[in-house]
């Protein structure tokens, strides 16, 4: 095992040993290339005096393969006093690499351009990387992972955490026929986030907890749509304990050719995804859909959603299951009056609070799923305090209610179009 440090401009001996003799960052690429399993690389920073490093092309390359219980570590963070690097605080607000290519503060159709500052390819897996802060990850990431050849690239026990960014387009990118099985993704936060916290085209057995995103009040416009966390295939997947707020995509909407649907989503899992599991997790304010899952086989437990267009859009036909979760005040976006549920397919709720009014209802049936859509509720509370009935749409949708307690009134009984 190596271990290897490194700060901006390096000093002493410059053999990486210890911090009296740090090489300097600008050898770290060359270095991950003969890169073995339980090998160490460490930035350092003083914690005294913020000094960040500018970037504006992909700086390091990650294309060497760690082992079962001995990853390559990737990591960032104050020098510390036993020669390792300690963690920096999320709320000190210290940033320690910067997008030179950010050019515009304003909040309406930001330029992300440049390119990610770590590029992970050729098979490379068994990887830790953890404590890096940023400011001005591009739309292609912070984090990318590559698809290096005609066939799928597959990377197996990645381990990102403790990463915390400021004004980002995604942080975490994957490329068409990248797929990642066996990760976490842990402990990190993004605020104003334009295009999401990360996409992913392929996720396997993989956990991604205690996370926060904040959209801050960016729109990328036009097609540049805001989806915190993105799924476009995948299983065995947990959501726990994540909160995502404020994505909102009006601007240009309606203008031309374009539809005039508002964007904006919390979580999206595409057909292609099946058995995530939701514990914990929470959203406000998405111009769209606060949970949108074509998923198939989905649970979630303890979650909300708050002033989005929709709450939670359900797709599939299941079997879905949706227990002690809670979906207040939908909010009408664009020409589309808000639901607490939108369903085209199937799901049990156990113990949920629902609660709607003015121009949003609770239940709200659609086309495009696989036969016809079908809630059941068992148990919980529905409040409606506006002029809509707790059941418009379209697509022959039914709610089976259960004991569920209707504006103070418990009833058993079915909702029809």
């Amino acid at each position: 095992m190596a271990i290897l440090r490194y700060t901006k401009a390096g000093t002493g001996q410059r053999n990486g040993a210890r911090w009296v003799d740090a090489r300097a960052l600008a050898t770290l690429a060359q270095d991950l290339r003969l890169a073995r399993p339980d090998d160490r690389f460490l930035i350092g920073f003083d914690r005294d005096r913020e000094d960040p490093v500018f970037w504006s092309e992909a700086s390091l390359e990650m294309s060497r393969a760690g082992a079962t219980g001995r990853p390559i570590r990737l990591a960032a963070g104050y020098i510390g006093h036993s020669d390792d690097v300690e963690p920096i605080d999320p709320h000190s607000l210290a940033i320690c690499f910067v997008n030179s290519q950010l050019t515009s503060l304003r909040r309406a159709a930001p330029s992300m351009i440049g390119k990610p500052y770590i590029v992970v390819n050729q098979d490379a897996g068994f990887v830790d990387i953890a404590g890096l802060s940023l400011r001005g990850a591009p739309d292609q990431g912070f984090i990318r992972f590559d698809a290096v050849s005609a066939t799928p690239t597959t990377y197996s026990q990645i381990s990102v955490h403790n990463l915390h960014a400021a004004r980002i387009g995604r942080l975490i990118e994957t490329q068409r026929g990248a797929r990642l099985a066996d990760c976490v993704i842990e402990d990190c936060s993004a605020f104003s986030v334009s295009r999401g916290f990360a996409r992913f085209r392929s996720l396997e057995r993989s956990t991604l907890r205690r996370l926060v995103i904040d959209g801050g009040g960016l729109d990328g416009g036009g097609e540049n749509v805001c989806q915190m966390l993105a799924f476009e295939t995948g299983t065995k997947v947990t959501l726990d304990t994540v909160y995502m707020h404020n994505a909102v995509n009006m601007l240009a909407a309606g203008e031309g050719k374009r539809s005039s649907y508002v964007q904006g989503d919390g979580v999206v899992c595409e057909r292609e995804t099946a058995d995530f599991t939701f514990r914990n997790c929470h959203v406000s304010a998405m111009g769209d859909g606060g949970f949108d899952l074509k998923t198939r086989g989905f649970v979630m437990e303890n979650c909300s959603a708050v002033a989005c267009k929709f709450g939670i859009r359900i797709w599939s036909e299941g079997p879905n299951l949706i227990r002690r979760s809670a979906v207040h005040s939908p909010r009408p976006a664009g020409p589309n009056r808000g639901a607490c549920v939108w369903f085209a397919g199937k799901a049990d709720l156990i113990d949920c609070d629902l609660q709607a009014g003015g121009n949003a209802t609770v239940f709200q049936s659609g086309d495009g799923g696989a036969g016809q859509p079908v809630l059941r509720l068992y148990g919980g509370s529905i409040r409606n305090e506006g002029p809509l009935p707790l059941l418009i749409g379209n697509g022959g949708g039914r709610v089976e209610l259960h004991d569920v307690a209707i504006n103070g009134e418990t009833r058993t009984g079915v909702l029809t179009l």
